[in-house]
C-alpha cells in the first residue's frame, strides 16, 4: 500500500514529542511504502540521516521555510502554531500536485497532536486517516491559580477556541469526511463524536509507542533507587508551560520539606513558565533544592531518570505527554493529576494519582504521597516496576501498527463501498 503521510514535526533527532511524526513514518514505512510531506524546517535532520542510513522509504517532500524562533518561549510557541497553520494552507496543493503524479492509497495526517485545526487531505478524494490527534482535554480551572496569570490567559484563549470549534465548518468537514478519526485521549474522543465523527470510524491510539527495542533498551538499564527512608529524587522535563502543573509541584516540595522529608527536585526544560516558576521556587525557600539545569542531551536525560524515584507530573491538562511514558519506562513512580490524558494512562497501582482540587489542596495531597513513597521504597519499587511494565506492554509499535493497519484497511474500502455505490447510481 501507497501512503501519503502529512507530519509538519517529523525530525529524527528530537526526543519527546518532537519525535511523534518521525516515529510514525519509520514505523510505517516498514510494511509500507511511505511519502512524507514535512516542514523544511525538518531537511537538514532528515538529510543528515538519509545520508548516514542510505534509507530509502520513506521518501521526503518540504515544504514552508525554515526560520529560527524567538529566544522567548512564549513568543515562540505562538510562532510554531501560526507556522503550522501556514503549512496547512500550503500542504493541500502540494499534496494535489503529488497525487497528481504518484498513486497513493491513503492519505494520512498525523501531528500536530491536535483536533482544532482541519486537515484540508480529505479533498483529495484518496481514503484519509487522521490522527491520533489530541486537543479535547478541558483545565479544572479549580487549579489554575497555580499558574502565572500570563498561562492563566492563555488557557482561557484556548477555552474559547474550543468553544468555537462546533462553528467552523472547514473543522467540521475535517472531521466529517475521515474515512477514520483517531482520539489519542478519551476526552479528545468525546469532543469528535460532537465534532461529527462516525462512532463506527473513531478509534482510540495514544500518539506515543516505543519500539522493543527502546523498550529493552531502558528495562535492560540499572535502576537506581535511594533506600533511605526520608529521601526522595524528583524529576520533570518537558515543555514548561502553566497547565503542566508545577507551580503545585513546588508548593508540595516545600510542603513535604517542612514534614521532614529531604527532597531534591530536578526540573530540566524550559518554557514560558520558566522564570516564573524560578522565582516561586525562591519565594517558596526551596531554591537550594529545585534546580533548573539546560535541556539535557538525550544520554544524560535518560541517565537522570534512571537516577529519579519519582516524575513529577501534576499536568492540569495533557495529551499523552512522551515525558510521562519515558519515565514510566525508566521505573520512575509518576505523580500526576486525575484528568485528562495522565489521568487515563496512570492508576493507583502504577503511580500518584491525585484529584483536581484547590492549589493547596493538591499541593498537600502530593506532599502526602511523597512521604508514604519515601517510608515505603519497597512499595515503591514496587509501582516504578508496575509502571515500567504497564507502558511496555501497552505503548508498543506492534499496537500502534495493529491500529494503523486496521484504520487503513476501514478506511480503503470505505472508499471502494462509495465508488461502488456511485457506478450503481
Amino acid at each position: 500500500m501507497r501512503v501519503l503521510l502529512s507530519a509538519i514535526a517529523c525530525h529524527p533527532e528530537w526526543g519527546s514529542e518532537g519525535a511523534v511524526g518521525w516515529r510514525a513514518a519509520l514505523a510505517i514505512a516498514k510494511t509500507h511504502e511511505v511519502h512524507v510531506l514535512t516542514s523544511e524546517e525538518n531537511r537538514e535532520g532528515i538529510e543528515r540521516y538519509v545520508a548516514a542510513t542510505g534509507v530509502h522509504n520513506p521518501t521526503f517532500t518540504y515544504i514552508g521555510k525554515a526560520a529560527p524562533y524567538n529566544e522567548n518561549r512564549l513568543i515562540a510557541r505562538a510562532q510554531s502554531w501560526l507556522r503550522y497553520l501556514s503549512w496547512m494552507s500550503d500542504v493541500y496543493p502540494r499534496a494535489r500536485m503529488l497525487v497528481s503524479k504518484q498513486h497513493f492509497d491513503v492519505v494520512h495526517h498525523v501531528t500536530y497532536s491536535t483536533c482544532r485545526v482541519a486537515s484540508p487531505l480529505w479533498k483529495l478524494r484518496i481514503p484519509f486517516v487522521f490522527g491520533p490527534v489530541g486537543g479535547g482535554e478541558s483545565l479544572p480551572w479549580v487549579a489554575a491559580s497555580s499558574m502565572s496569570s500570563g498561562q492563566q490567559l492563555q488557557e482561557f484563549l484556548r477555552f474559547l477556541d474550543n468553544a468555537s470549534m462546533p462553528f467552523s465548518p472547514k473543522l467540521r468537514h475535517s472531521i466529517g469526511k475521515s474515512s477514520v478519526v483517531i482520539a489519542s485521549n478519551k476526552a479528545t474522543a468525546r469532543k469528535l463524536r460532537s465534532l461529527g465523527a462516525n462512532e463506527q470510524r473513531l478509534r482510540l491510539l495514544p500518539a506515543v509507542f516505543f519500539s522493543r527495542e527502546q523498550i529493552d533498551g531502558v528495562r535492560s538499564r540499572k535502576k537506581h533507587h535511594k533506600d533511605q527512608s526520608d529521601s526522595l529524587s524528583l524529576f520533570s522535563s518537558g515543555m514548561l508551560e502553566g497547565r503542566k502543573g508545577l507551580g503545585i509541584a513546588l508548593h508540595a516540595v516545600r510542603m513535604a520539606r517542612s514534614l521532614g522529608l529531604h527532597v531534591n527536585f530536578t526540573i530540566s526544560s524550559r518554557g514560558p513558565e520558566f522564570a516564573y516558576l524560578r522565582e516561586l521556587s525562591h519565594k517558596l525557600g526551596i531554591s537550594d533544592i529545585v534546580h533548573f539545569p539546560d535541556s539535557l542531551p538525550r544520554e544524560e536525560y535518560w541517565a537522570k531518570l534512571l537516577a529519579s524515584d519519582v516524575y513529577m507530573a501534576p499536568s492540569l491538562r495533557d495529551n499523552c505527554p512522551a515525558t510521562l511514558l519515558e519515565a514510566m519506562l525508566s521505573r520512575c513512580v509518576p505523580v500526576v493529576a486525575n484528568c485528562n490524558g495522565p489521568g487515563e494512562i496512570v492508576s493507583q497501582e502504577t503511580g500518584e494519582v491525585i484529584e483536581p482540587a484547590r492549589l493547596e489542596q493538591m499541593a498537600s495531597d502530593i506532599a502526602e504521597r511523597l512521604i508514604r513513597l519515601a517510608r515505603d521504597k519497597t512499595g515503591l519499587r514496587k509501582k516504578a516496576e508496575a509502571a515500567s511494565e504497564y507502558v511496555a506492554r501497552t505503548f508498543t509499535e506492534e499496537r500502534y501498527l495493529r491500529t494503523i493497519e486496521e484504520a487503513y484497511r476501514t478506511a480503503v474500502c470505505k472508499r471502494v463501498g462509495e465508488i461502488s455505490l456511485q457506478q450503481n447510481d
